[in-house]
């Protein structure tokens, strides 16, 4: 009964994840008035020139000791598909080049960078030997990574790369798809795998066999017009990203992946999303791999999915096109870029009539310090950065961003958003009260978060370190979920936690983290689930059930009490000398190792 109620948990997680609307902070009076985000443009005069446009804008240092090279004909694009985690791993730019001769723009930018080795993403057969002769006469060292077709060049790439609890499998016939979730691989260094549509290849179906006891999810990426429910079921822990069309497939895996990412990433890089265009998000893809973000695909005219997406982004820094104007107009872009700012310290937005109340739209900002929004309606976000503000009987149909600042104060009495973010830096204290959303998310440093009146939060996803008090009366956190704080390689920073109050619904930790429960706390369930087995979850104080459902390493501190654990997972516990645990359960065949010196403090263990 345990385990199934914890299924339903993870499950409900992932699915609020996924509805996640992806949006970042802006920084530009109670005059409201319109403000638009720079767009800027890397492009060159072709696709070679776009790529060492984008090169240098990411590797300005004139600095890299890599390079990938791959071929810039669109009908060998799919040798490259899966190069961009190898990329940001090596810190290295995507360059192209034609097959039978080293492009001179590409051959300049690598002078420029002072690369000594490259990685080439395809055979001898489509990137000849006249261009590898080129290379090693700049004394530079060619790693071949082609293999005898499109699947075992992805597997050589893959190699390089690493399995690190999470691998991606794309649609080997159509690019679009793993070109969408190619920056998010790369940032979170997961190695991207192809596959026809109803049959997984035999060398990838192998190479998943040997790695699938270090993976914890497959990513599915398109929709099952481009791969099969057969190919998917065979996979170790599938989870499918796919929509009606390649450009609602690239807005669900954005919003998919957007709680790993510190919201602060504040570009939005837009490429056209076309076949023949493609090759600008290849490119691009590790560029926002660095910037922490993703892209955007479009089409000429903008597609109606790609508008919203955009809508309900917030960029602090602006909009980037990657290609040319005809590829991704400016005319396109320039109504995204536009939000109405409210810049007065103590400013008082909205009348006091609550019955009639101020109605906006779009994208609003509140800058101001010691400001004040009441009786608004908002038909979009808004951003916070000004300190000590108040919201007052204020509705948002999209999200509540803080957005990183010096310290904050912010009172909420009456808020109904979508989501409600902390940015990252985004530290001070929030008081809620009486509001309602369906997930809060805390990634900013030293924050606390305070519940009032029947506040009810479905989710909380809390990644830095933060103190919880959900009191003792009628609000509620909802399901907690601590993950760690992303970092620049892809793992995750420890979170150190405090809760106080009660808590009736479980509190799961998934990421590296020390939680400690107050003294007077009610905490019912806590659920360890780590991604990755090495990372370390301390706990201190009283627990009444902690379950243990993936393989993790935990430390019961001095003075805790945890009444009972039920391990589904193989699981190391050091009990501190004072630490107290009532009984461990082991189901399912888990082996559970307990040590330190508080472990003759154990009850015992059961099967």
């Amino acid at each position: 009964m345990k385990r199934r109620k914890l299924s339903v948990v993870v499950l409900a997680v992932v699915s609020m994840v996924t509805l996640l609307v992806p949006v970042q902070a802006a920084f530009a009076s109670t005059t409201g008035s319109t403000v638009t985000t720079p767009i800027s443009r890397l492009a060159g005069t072709d696709r070679f020139a776009t790529a060492v446009q984008i090169s240098q804008a990411g590797w300005e240092d004139n600095s890299s000791q890599y390079a990938v090279l791959s071929a810039g004909m669109d009908d060998n694009l799919v040798d490259a598909l899966t190069a961009a985690p190898l990329a940001k791993l090596k810190n290295a730019p995507i360059l192209l080049t034609q097959g039978d001769k080293l492009n001179d723009d590409t051959k300049t930018e690598l002078q420029r960078l002072g690369v000594t080795t490259v990685y080439v993403t395809s055979g001898i057969g489509v990137i000849k030997q006249p261009v590898l002769d080129e290379l090693k006469a700049m004394n530079i060292t060619v790693v071949p990574l082609g293999g005898s077709d499109r699947f075992a060049t992805a597997l050589n790439i893959a190699n390089e790369v690493g399995v690190h609890g999470k691998v991606v499998v794309a649609s080997a016939n159509g690019n679009a798809d793993a070109l969408s979730i190619a920056p998010i691989a790369a940032a979170m260094e997961m190695p991207i795998l192809l596959t026809g549509k109803d049959k997984l290849p035999d060398n990838v179906a192998s190479y998943l066999d040997n790695v699938k006891a270090d993976v914890q999810e497959t990513y599915v990426v398109g929709g099952t017009g481009v791969m099969s429910e057969t190919v998917e079921n065979s996979l170790p822990q599938p989870v499918r990203l796919g929509g009606a069309n390649r450009f609602d497939t690239n807005d669900q895996i954005n919003r998919n992946f957007t709680l790993n990412f510190p919201l602060r990433s504040s570009l939005i890089y837009v490429a056209n999303g076309g076949d023949e265009h493609l090759v600008d998000s290849l490119t691009g893809s590790v560029l926002a791999a660095k910037n922490n973000t993703s892209i955007v695909l479009t089409s000429n005219p903008m597609p109606e999915t790609t508008k919203e997406a955009l809508s309900d982004m917030f960029p602090m820094q602006g909009i980037v096109a990657l290609g040319g104007e005809s590829l991704v107009p400016d005319s396109d872009l320039e109504p995204m870029s536009t939000y109405t700012n409210y810049t007065d310290n103590d400013a008082v937005i909205g009348g006091e009539d609550s019955a009639n109340p101020l109605a906006l739209s779009g994208k609003v900002q509140i800058a101001g310090d010691n400001s004040t929004l009441q009786n608004a309606t908002i038909d979009g976000v808004l951003c916070v950065t000004g300190n000590n503000v108040k919201l007052s009987n204020v509705n948002l149909t999209g999200a509540l961003v803080f957005a990183p600042g010096s310290e904050q104060t912010a009172t909420l009495d009456n808020v109904n958003a979508a989501e409600i973010l902390m940015d990252a830096d985004a530290k001070g204290t929030y008081q809620l009260n009486d509001v309602n959303t369906q997930l809060l998310v805390s990634q900013g440093s030293q924050t606390k978060l305070a519940l009032g009146g029947n506040t009810a939060i479905q989710y909380s996803m809390v990644m830095s370190d933060s103190t919880l008090d959900a009191g003792n009366g009628a609000g509620t956190f909802g399901n907690v979920i601590i993950s760690g704080t992303p970092s620049d390689d892809g793992n995750f920073i420890n979170a150190a936690v405090q809760l106080s109050g009660s808590f009736q619904d479980p509190v799961m930790v998934s990421g590296p983290a020390s939680v400690a429960v107050m003294p007077g706390t009610t905490v019912n369930e806590v659920a360890i689930a780590p991604d990755n087995e090495n990372d370390k979850i301390t706990l201190q104080g009283a627990i009444t059930e902690l379950d243990v459902v993936s393989e993790s390493q935990i430390e019961v501190l001095n003075d805790s009490t945890i009444s009972n654990v039920n391990a589904y997972a193989n699981t190391t516990i050091t009990v501190d000398q004072t630490a107290v645990i009532g009984g461990v359960t082991k189901l399912g065949g888990a082996v559970v190792t307990l040590n330190g010196d508080g472990a003759q403090n154990v009850g015992g263990t059961s099967e």
